[in-house]
Formats: structure tokens, C-alpha cells, sequence
């Protein structure tokens, strides 16, 4: 899940299952600040990561 607050983005991960191990280095119960670029670039591929 992707939220904004102000003009920041957050990345809060429900789970990180589906990814071999090490590939993501997320835990499920943080939020991740995102630059608005990265924000963007992210945006691209969201439907193809979220279908993992």
C-alpha cells in the first residue's frame, strides 16, 4: 500500500510474501518514506510488482 501525507509518500508493505529470500528488506509493520521520484518510477510498475 502507497498513502501520502502532505507531500510525502509511504510505502506501508502488508506482507513481503512471494519474493525469494533477501529480496526484499521490508518489515510488514513499518512505512517507508519514498522520494517523489522514486514515488513515480515506482507508480510505473505497481500493477506488475502487486501481481506477484
Amino acid at each position: 500500500e502507497i498513502r501520502r501525507q502532505g507531500e510525502q509518500y509511504w510505502l506501508l508493505p502488508k506482507s513481503v510474501e512471494g519474493f525469494a529470500e533477501g529480496e526484499v528488506a521490508a518489515h510488514p509493520d513499518w512505512a517507508y518514506r519514498i522520494e517523489e521520484d522514486r514515488y513515480r518510477a515506482l507508480a510505473r510498475h505497481l500493477p506488475e510488482l502487486l501481481a506477484r
